[in-house]
């Protein structure tokens, strides 16, 4: 089950920069893969019918040298 993501404005992570990682998403799309990008601090990036960017989601961010989430592993 989806957890309540943290959504942030398109201008925030559009155009790409550099050190963010991306992952892209349909709406109502959820699986294991996408909780880890998420988990991790990927940006989700979800997209309309027609594969354009409509929203944005990323984590709060974490403080250096926090635990990674459970069942997040490298």
């Amino acid at each position: 089950m989806r957890k309540t993501l943290n959504r942030v404005p398109m201008s925030d992570v559009l155009p790409p920069r550099r050190g963010l990682c991306y992952a892209t998403k349909l709406v109502d799309q959820w699986d294991d893969t996408l909780q880890a990008a998420y988990d991790l601090g990927f940006v989700l990036l979800e997209l309309d019918n027609e594969e354009r960017p409509v929203r944005a989601y990323r984590r709060p961010h974490r403080p250096a040298g926090a635990p990674l989430p459970s069942g997040v592993t490298f």
